[in-house]
């Protein structure tokens, strides 16, 4: 830790979830009660005293009995990046067997440098009609193979059982399709590692677009509520990326997938109906064909604001607010703008949050501008923080982030004295806009030379000019490619 401003970066998603996932790897490994036994016997082993990383890993190795478990954590914890398993399914002498092959998981557009090798413990499940079996196998070079050990052709394979492994996977497109076409077989944990592999082979080459839609359709459809839900990352992206001309595709991809759905389950007292409609309801208005549904929402959020006569509180099921609120900004926004914005300074706390939120999806230049000044002046409209929220709204509007992004580097050292804490400074580069290597250069650039204003913004910088360079190539790469799939659907 070089300066304190960088605290947080110690606590990141990398430090817990990788942390986590590469002790859950191993415990499946070896199993549960030898894992369980090898955490005791490390513990006794340096009760009241200190021990280092490499000693725990060799409490494992002995408590488990596998002394091949030291080197394999060391190649994880000791090495940045995750691995990607490809793995091709075949079947000989009547035994189902996989090809496997590691690499280091880059996206495209990545300066990741290949090279790199673990030693992973892959723990697949093959499928045999209404049966499965577990076999793991320590792949320590860049290629190896499992063998089931039940007799007969395995119907398909996942090659992360369990969802218990730090890696990614990928298939060959007809393993793909075996094992999407059995999702139902499988456990939750299991599906959601399943998709979250398919979107990150998808964007690294490794997939079909075809095999990729059919994915993103069945987990739409899927009962369980994260893995429908976390189907909504797999849409936005797409959406930027895909040619304008192609949207009308991709509005009846995304109406075939949840009109129905939503129509079931709207205004249900269960898990789907409170959480999942909201979702699939701002889907549809976003992505999908749903103009009457715009219209209803519109509707209602009019009644909620009273902009037609008295304000009607219970024109608005309270999970639904927010969408209301955003649909009647974009068709009233010369109505609604007031009434919104003393929402956001004196409504309840819900309110608060669905009001500024709202603001930011008005289709007026004139008044993305308007509240573009308020993020700077209007101390008495809304907080700091809320400042900041509605910044960020604009500068990732479809409509206005260009201008809103332009406003920003104009106004930057105001808005930076004024309105964000300090310990939030190091975080302006995310409010970088643009999907260009040009973009990405002139973002670069400005924050560079604001660098005295957000001591600790190295990290920030870094992560938005990859991300910015992984949106370029993904745009190059595959945006005509799924343009394509879905006009063929």
């Amino acid at each position: 830790l070089e300066r304190s401003e960088n605290v947080i970066d110690q606590f990141d998603s990398i430090t817990y979830q990788k942390g986590g996932g590469v002790l859950s790897m191993f415990e499946s490994f070896v199993g549960e009660d030898k894992f369980r036994d090898s955490v005791r016997l490390h513990m006794d082993r340096y009760k009241d005293g200190v021990a280092t990383a490499d000693d725990f890993f060799q409490s494992i190795a002995d408590g488990s009995g596998n002394p091949d478990v030291v080197a394999a954590m060391q190649s994880f914890v000791d090495q940045p990046g995750v691995p990607l398993v490809r793995g091709e399914l075949t079947c000989t002498d009547n035994r189902a067997e996989i090809a496997l092959t590691q690499s280091r998981y880059a996206p495209l557009g990545s300066k990741i440098k290949q090279g790199q090798s673990w030693q992973i413990p892959v723990c697949a499940k093959f499928g045999y009609g209404d049966n499965s079996e577990k076999v793991c196998t320590l792949l320590k070079d860049r290629t190896g193979s499992l063998q089931a050990q039940t007799e007969g052709c395995a119907d398909w394979v996942t090659l992360n059982e369990n969802g218990a492994s730090y890696y990614r996977f990928s298939l060959d497109a007809a393993g793909w399709q075996a094992l999407l076409n059995n999702l139902g077989a499988l456990n939750t944990k299991e599906v959601l590692t399943v998709q979250d592999s398919l979107e990150a082979a998808f964007k690294a080459g490794e997939v079909e677009p075809s095999v990729y839609l059919k994915g993103v359709e069945i987990f739409a459809n899927h009962p369980e509520f994260d893995v429908a839900s976390n189907t909504g990352d797999l849409l936005g992206w797409m959406y930027e990326y895909l040619p304008k001309e192609s949207r009308g595709d991709f509005a009846r991809f995304v109406t075939d997938m949840y009109a129905e759905r939503f129509a079931a389950i709207r205004g249900t007292d269960t898990v789907e109906g409170n959480l999942l409609a909201p979702q699939l309801a701002g889907r549809l208005m976003a992505y999908g064909e749903a103009p009457a549904l715009k219209a209803e929402f519109s509707s209602k959020g009019a009644a909620y604001l009273g902009l037609d006569g008295t304000a009607d509180k219970k024109a608005v099921a309270p999970n639904m607010l927010s969408r209301a609120l955003r649909m009647v900004m974009m068709d009233r926004g010369d109505e609604a703008l007031d009434p919104l914005l003393k929402m956001v300074a004196s409504g309840t706390a819900f309110e608060k949050s669905s009001a500024l939120s709202a603001l930011s999806y008005t289709k007026s230049p004139e008044i993305a501008r308007q509240l573009l000044d308020l993020t700077l002046n209007g101390t008495d409209e809304m907080t700091d923080d809320q400042a900041t929220s509605l910044l960020y709204g604009l500068v990732s509007s479809e409509d206005h982030g260009e201008m809103s992004w332009a406003w920003l580097q104009e106004n930057f050292d105001a808005f930076v004295a004024g309105r964000v804490a300090d310990v939030r400074k190091p975080s302006m580069p995310y409010y970088a806009s643009g999907c260009t290597i040009e973009a990405r250069n002139k973002a670069e650039a400005f924050f560079t030379s604001k660098a005295d204003l957000i001591p600790g913004y190295k990290r920030s910088l870094s992560q938005i000019l990859e991300s910015m360079e992984l949106c370029a190539a993904r745009r190059e790469n595959l945006a005509d490619s799924i343009a394509e799939a879905l006009a063929t659907r």
